[in-house]
């Protein structure tokens, strides 16, 4: 917007910076780092999803292990915990917690959040969380 005062021209440009919830429908959030764990102890992997419930109704976030590209789900050997909360203007935040059973050290190796929006096809997916497991 431009004000005209005979002789000065002035600008005026107002600024606003992006926040988290401008910047798409759907989004990953956690730490990067690498865990190590003694063989036969749990480990625990934490991400939170943060979303637009208007734009992909409904998300499905998981873990992957990226070595072998599988979701953790088998019950005998993971257990997910899932809690919602409705931040209002039609964002959600999901946390996903899954906890390893009794890890070997074929579960040492890289981790990943992936969260898929159904909706709207989008997919987002976190950093590696690196788990090393020692005797």
């Amino acid at each position: 917007m431009a004000f005209f005062i005979p002789g000065l021209t002035v600008l005026l440009i107002t600024l606003f910076p992006l926040s988290a919830q401008d910047t798409g429908s759907l989004e990953i959030v956690y730490h990067q780092k690498t865990f190590r764990h003694l063989k036969g102890s749990s480990a625990e992997l934490s991400c939170k999803a943060n979303y637009n419930f208007e734009l992909c109704e409904v998300i499905d976030v998981f873990w992957l292990y990226t070595a072998k590209n599988i979701e953790l789900t088998d019950p005998r050997k993971y257990f997910t915990t899932v809690n919602e909360t409705d931040m209002g203007n039609n964002r959600r935040s999901r946390l996903i917690v899954t906890k390893i059973f009794r890890v070997t050290a074929g579960d040492s190796g890289r981790y990943q959040c992936k969260a898929e929006c159904n909706r709207g096809e989008e997919t987002a997916m976190g950093h590696f969380i690196t788990i090393i497991v020692g005797e």
